[in-house]
């Protein structure tokens, strides 16, 4: 019964007339060793299996490192140990610890497909832990796969119940370690099992019937997505954590702010609530400058931009890290163009300094080791006719904290 489901759920994502290799995340409980008998039982090829050591059960770690390896040995799969370190303490360091240990293992086998072992019941939980974060049109659960620019993440026992992995290893009589943790109140989930089982209990309904519900929603939301997708690839991204875009699109949309706050908690993880919506609403009615601060990121607004980003990201900086790659002077020979946010900024090795515009900033080889990068809001120089310069370049109150400048000697040589 689990492998039917299993072999159906992963049919959407696989062929599986054809091989493949997969990396299997496997802490050596319940759920992730179904998954990885799962994946050897329907999966043909050479598969990985990995083990991260999160330092939190000293105890316990040993023992499942070597079930792991012998785990790895009985199923034909490459083992890998790995480990995070010791100094995360939150769950979203531990979070992106892993990311970093997938993402690393990914580009070093050339195998992109990571295989978690969430099931129907952790789907379930998830909806409530986003409803209690204030999550509004993110109340999508866990989806079957994620992509991400280097991996994807896929949950193949996503359609399966925890009863169904208890049933499938108990039939097969295969083994698996007890995570101790799993039975601590200091953990949301573990504190949320008993109340949701309450809430279907009070409402006479079961687990099957919330997931038809939750289904229904994904759909919904999948469909909220690829609109905010379509928009978000209209604007201009900087890297993966900033984005620019123009405030004339957004308000082109019959609800601009359902698209940026679908847009934020997709992207940036990010749970907008119904207050942060009517801030979003008020800010894209203005023409001033105006912020949204939210957890890690911050949402500027002004007549002709919005720019999501990190909140404690450095103007300066950034400027900085564009020209770290113009140092060597074969990259300069070549006239490299460099990206950024509004156009593209090209440093040209010259025998002669030249003047300088908008598109192109000429400076010599001794001039280079002096010059100094910042924007127009950190600059501590008078520029001179300043608001008239900026006016009529048509640099909006956001673009003139972003938009690089470079000075020699302390003169302007390029804005």
């Amino acid at each position: 019964m689990l492998l039917n489901t299993v072999s159906h759920t992963l049919s959407q994502v696989l062929d599986l007339s054809q091989t493949h290799s997969l990396i299997i995340a496997c802490s050596a409980g319940p759920d992730s060793v179904c998954m990885a008998h799962s994946i050897a039982a329907l999966v043909p090829g050479q598969h990985h299996l990995l083990y991260i050591n999160h330092h939190q059960r000293p105890s316990e770690a040993k023992a499942e490192e070597y079930f792991i390896t012998k785990l790895g040995k009985q199923l034909g799969m490459t083992v890998h140990l790995e480990s995070i370190d010791p100094s995360c303490q939150t769950h979203q360091q531990f979070r992106e610890a892993r990311l970093a240990i997938f993402d690393q293992l990914a580009t070093t086998l050339d195998c992109s497909i990571i295989c978690l072992g969430h099931h129907r019941d952790d789907d379930i939980e998830t909806v409530f832990q986003q409803l209690g974060k204030g999550a509004t049109f993110g109340l999508k659960g866990i989806s079957l796969q994620t992509n991400m620019p280097t991996m994807q993440l896929l949950h193949p026992l996503i359609h399966c119940s925890k009863s169904d992995i208890q049933s499938f290893l108990s039939s097969e009589s295969i083994d698996y370690c007890t995570d101790s943790s799993n039975l601590s109140m200091d953990y949301q989930r573990n504190r949320l099992r008993p109340i949701i089982q309450g809430f279907f209990d009070a409402c006479d309904t079961n687990s099957m019937q919330v997931v038809q519900s939750l289904d229904y929603l994904k759909r919904i939301h999948l469909h909220q997505v690829d609109k905010s997708n379509a928009i978000m690839d209209q604007g201009r991204r900087l890297g993966a954590s900033m984005c620019w875009l123009k405030t004339d699109v957004l308000r082109m949309s019959s609800d601009p702010v359902v698209d940026v706050s679908v847009m934020i908690e997709q992207h940036w993880n990010q749970y907008v609530n119904k207050d942060h919506q009517r801030i979003l609403a008020q800010n894209l009615a203005s023409t001033a400058f105006k912020s949204l601060q939210l957890q890690t990121i911050q949402v500027d607004t002004d007549y002709k931009w919005m720019l999501i980003r990190p909140i404690d990201t450095n103007n300066s900086n950034e400027c900085n890290q564009l020209l770290l790659n113009f140092k060597d002077t074969d990259e300069l020979s070549h006239n490299r163009l460099c990206s950024f946010g509004f156009g593209k900024l090209c440093l040209t090795l010259l025998h002669q300094p030249l003047n300088s515009n908008l598109n192109r900033c000429c400076l010599s080889m001794d001039q280079l080791k002096w010059v100094t990068v910042t924007t127009i809001a950190d600059s501590i120089l008078t520029i001179p006719n300043q608001k008239k310069r900026l006016r009529n370049a048509q640099l909006s109150p956001i673009q003139q904290r972003w938009w690089p400048m470079l000075v020699v000697d302390n003169v302007v040589v390029w804005i």
